[in-house]
């Protein structure tokens, strides 16, 4: 009689295992969000963007047409833009390491027009 017990308890311990793995297996794992990588590597670009403007100078960067794809995405590039011209015409261009924008030396006035990002205010350099 113990032995039947026995038996009963072992199979019904395996039915028991047997229903617990395939419930197990019939849940659905939810997707990896994808979002949160892209991101992540668009953050990456916009970064590498910004330090090869500050090391050339010069724009649009090689990693530009990717941060614009990063852009039309819905990703938001943190840094501003690149350069913008002021209401009389001006152009400015972007430091990225300074945080500002510097026009071109004005040989009539003698000064270069900076718009400081920090400040959010223009002022003048000397020369």
């Amino acid at each position: 009689m113990k032995i039947k017990k026995l038996m009963l308890l072992i199979a019904m311990l395996a039915m028991v295992v047997s229903i617990g793995s395939y419930a197990g297996a019939q849940v659905a794992e939810e997707p990896a969000a994808e979002e949160p990588a892209a991101e992540d590597s668009c953050a990456d670009i916009f970064r590498d963007e910004q330090a090869e403007l500050a090391e050339v100078g010069a724009y649009p960067t090689s990693v530009s047409e990717e941060a614009r794809a990063c852009e039309d995405s819905g990703v938001a590039n943190p840094y501003p833009p690149p350069y913008f011209y002021d209401d009389g015409g001006l152009l400015y261009t972007l430091d990225p390491i300074e945080d500002l924008y510097t026009s071109s030396y004005d040989p009539v006035a003698g000064v270069y027009y900076v718009y400081d990002l920090v400040t959010k205010a223009f002022y003048t350099l000397p020369g």
